[in-house]
């Protein structure tokens, strides 16, 4: 049995899908970890090589990104302003969500190179994006930050299909850099996020410190309630590598009463429904795995400018 090492800490828990930061308390747990590597013909989580759990693999959701191209069969890029005019009342992927200023999604920071999905992030203060407007050709200033879009962009795909309860898996390496890379589900109500990784700690106002390099934040988000300082439960896990440095398998079982979370195939924590309270939800979610940049842990350099979030697989199991 591992051991761990638990202490109340006070972390900035962000969603994903464009809520404002709110400050959750949440445990920070140290687990040993044996790291195993999967054969990548068998298709079956890192965790249950054997298949224990009888996992089927959604290929609607998955992707090996061996193409050349993106298959938007699968995926929305995030940014693609036709997004919107092709989500109906029923949609609940956020797939026309812009991003969280002063960073915002450009579909062409989306590529694949040599078996890899890459998200880039930019600086392009003089990309035709800018300024961001609204309807009514007004700028656009973003609550989270009280700033508007500008000199950043990023990339981002999400699911055109949706899931309720399986398991899902990514071989990623994110930058090193003050930026989240993440990797969660959304719907209308309800959000896991199996990671917002922080690759490298930055200057801003609530940065943080050097452990963020080691660090698998995970949270649980229902928009059904109040204010984002009591929608949310959340989770960290410092992990015995740098993030940033390597590939590494990263997942999440997602159960009718609980999400067990995963790093290279050993289990690092679980949030239970007893645990999330009022913040636990059953609705489906679709896949999202993106690039935010998070203005209170501080704005990357130009020079450190551009870099990449980069992704060799993304599996989905029921």
């Amino acid at each position: 049995m591992r051991e761990f090492s638990i202490f109340v800490c006070l972390f900035l828990c962000v969603s994903a899908c464009g809520g404002i930061s709110e400050t959750v308390v949440s445990t920070t747990k140290q687990a040993e970890i044996t790291t195993t590597v999967a054969p990548i013909t068998t298709f079956l989580p890192l965790s249950d090589i054997e298949n224990d759990g009888n996992w089927i693999l959604r290929s609607d959701l998955s992707d090996e990104f061996n193409s050349s191209y993106i298959d938007l069969k699968k995926w929305f890029l995030a940014g693609d302003p036709n997004n919107s005019q092709e989500l109906d009342d029923s949609d609940n992927s956020a797939a026309d969500w812009i991003g969280r200023a002063p960073g915002v999604f450009d579909p062409t920071n989306v590529t694949i190179e040599e078996g890899n999905l890459k998200l880039l992030i930019e600086w392009e203060p003089y990309s035709e994006i800018f300024p961001v407007l609204d309807e009514d050709d007004e700028v656009i200033i973003d609550d989270d930050c009280n700033c508007q879009y500008e000199k950043y962009t990023v990339g981002g795909i999400i699911s055109r299909n949706s899931i309720q309860y399986g398991y899902a898996e990514i071989r990623a390496k994110v930058p090193s850099l003050p930026i989240s890379s993440a990797f969660w589900m959304i719907g209308n109500h309800f959000e896991i996020d199996i990671f917002e990784m922080i690759g490298a700690p930055g200057d801003g106002p609530y940065a943080s410190d050097t452990r963020v390099s080691y660090m698998m934040p995970t949270s649980l988000h229902n928009w059904d309630i109040g204010d984002l300082d009591e929608n949310a439960y959340g989770e960290e896990y410092e992990l015995p590598w740098n993030i940033s440095k390597d590939f590494h398998v990263y997942g999440a079982e997602w159960k009718s009463d609980e999400v067990i979370f995963y790093a290279d195939g050993e289990e690092v924590g679980r949030i239970t429904k007893e645990e999330a309270g009022v913040v636990w939800n059953t609705e489906e979610l679709h896949v999202w795995i993106d690039n935010e940049i998070f203005s209170w842990e501080g704005l990357p350099t130009s020079e450190s400018l551009p870099d990449k979030f980069i992704v060799d697989y993304v599996r989905i199991w029921e």
